[in-house]
Order: C-alpha cells, then sequence, then structure tokens
C-alpha cells in the first residue's frame, strides 16, 4: 500500500474567551468546524481546553496542504469573516497562532 504525504502543517490557535461567554462562542464554532472536517485537506482538527483556565481553547488542526492554498482558498472564506466577526468581541486578550512544519520523518499514519 502506497502511503504518499505531503509536507503539510499544523496550526495551533490559543483562543481566550470570556469564561461567560463561552456558549456564544462553540454556537459560532460547530458550523466553521463542521465544514473543516468536511474538506478533504484536514488531516486532524482537535478542540482543547484546560481544566483550570475553561476560557482558554486550543485549536490544533493538521492539513495536508501548504500554507498558501490555507491563505487563499481556506483563510478568505466568507463564513470566517461572520464568524470572526462573532468571536473577536468575546476575547479577553488577543488570539494567538502558531504555525509549524510537518516533518515527514517523524509521523504516524492510521491504516
Amino acid at each position: 500500500m502506497d502511503y504518499t504525504v505531503k509536507t503539510g502543517f499544523h496550526i495551533q490557535v490559543s483562543l481566550f474567551i470570556a469564561p461567560e461567554k463561552l456558549e456564544t462562542f462553540f454556537a459560532a464554532f460547530k458550523p466553521v468546524y463542521d465544514k473543516t472536517i468536511a474538506e478533504p485537506e484536514c488531516i486532524a482538527l482537535d478542540v482543547f481546553q484546560p481544566p483550570d483556565d475553561p476560557g482558554h481553547i486550543l485549536l490544533a488542526e493538521t492539513w495536508d496542504a501548504d500554507m498558501d492554498w490555507f491563505l487563499k482558498k481556506r483563510a478568505s472564506r466568507e463564513d470566517f469573516k461572520e464568524y470572526f466577526a462573532i468571536i473577536e468581541p468575546l476575547f479577553v486578550k488577543p488570539r494567538e497562532v502558531k504555525i509549524f512544519n510537518r516533518l515527514l520523518e517523524f509521523r504516524k499514519l492510521e491504516q
């Protein structure tokens, strides 16, 4: 069996939401999440929340695409503009974004 994997990338986005606004955030996030995981280039999208800081939401996305594709095709979508217009007023501090290149020598492939 041939396992061809493009280089791709991983992006981690930390969002800092006012805890009393989490329900509003998740209501806005769910449709974006559903569209994201349906994209063939999306390898994974995991969402994390530390037990001692419920307003800190970590989005961890792994993509089988290059950053140029991500910025042109995905990040510029109209529904993202609407999503950000809803969630940015919920922030207690600015989001933090970290981008990592995938190292093909170190990966696990599910069969």
